[in-house]
């Protein structure tokens, strides 16, 4: 068998590492109208997703699981959560069949089948309540992504204002945000993790539907609190998956396997 020349392995190993990254995006919303302790959404040609509901009554009790839906509706459609916090369990009514942060703080986790750098984020149901008044079309959200070592703990022996000890990072908060949010980040995660907007990631920062305009308009939701309540669904996410920017390991093993072979080539004459 004839040995790769120099040239080749550098072109073989250049493309490998720099494979352009897949676009997907996961719909929900469509179909029948699903409650399960997990939902999958296996798009063509992109990693599956795996979404599971948590909830917790504040930032310092431990999150404990729910059922999550997937509310099909043209309008208001998209992936939610009835816990047995909400004051209308098990059939939770409007609005509180959204994620909220009105009796309990929750939150939507998404498991990709892969490292996933999303970019966007859809709700097709949204509704902040602020006193006595109520906006339709708009709420307040929080992004974190798993970035430490390994697989997460599971979130049901962790708590809101642990996570970041855990190994979770605050992507941001998004504010008023009446349909699409655009997520500016060069985080690629597995785990992702969407609330109903949450005080306890503030330091993540506040931003309009663009991602980058800072914004002073995330409001703590919660029963006793006055400033508002955020209600709302996740319609779709949006990211791309694979090689995006070759990272500075895969560089050096590629470096480390040139010059193996170099030495091997040179032996060989």
């Amino acid at each position: 068998m004839k040995s790769l020349s120099i040239a080749s392995l550098i072109g073989i190993g250049a493309a490998l590492i720099s494979a352009p990254a897949l676009a997907t995006t996961w719909n929900y919303g469509a179909g029948a109208t699903t409650t399960a302790a997990s939902i999958v959404n296996s798009p063509v040609g992109g990693p599956s997703a795996t979404a599971k509901t948590y909830v917790a009554s504040n930032n310092t009790t431990t999150l404990a699981n729910g059922n999550v839906t997937n509310f099909n509706s043209v309008n208001s459609g998209g992936l939610s959560m009835c816990s047995t916090l909400d004051p209308s369990y098990p059939n939770c009514t409007a609005p509180n069949h959204a994620l909220d942060n009105s009796t309990g703080l929750e939150s939507l986790l998404l498991t990709f089948g892969s490292a996933v750098n999303l970019n966007q984020i859809v709700l097709g149901y949204a509704r902040e309540s602020a006193g006595s008044g109520s906006y339709f079309g708009r709420a307040d959200f929080s992004l974190l992504a798993y970035t430490g070592g390994g697989s997460p703990l599971s979130l049901t022996s962790l708590k809101y204002n642990n996570l970041t000890v855990n190994g979770w990072s605050v992507v941001g908060n998004y504010a008023d945000i009446t349909g699409t949010a655009t997520v500016k980040t060069n985080v690629s995660s597995s785990y992702w993790l969407i609330a109903a907007y949450n005080s306890q990631f503030s330091a993540g920062g506040c931003y309009a539907a663009d991602g980058v305009t800072a914004s002073a308009n995330c409001t703590v939701g919660g029963a006793s609190d006055a400033l508002g309540s955020d209600y709302l669904k996740v319609y779709s996410v949006s990211g791309t998956s694979g090689n995006k920017t070759p990272e500075p390991s895969s560089l050096a093993l590629l470096g480390i396997g040139l010059l193996g072979a170099l030495s091997l080539r040179r032996r060989q004459k």
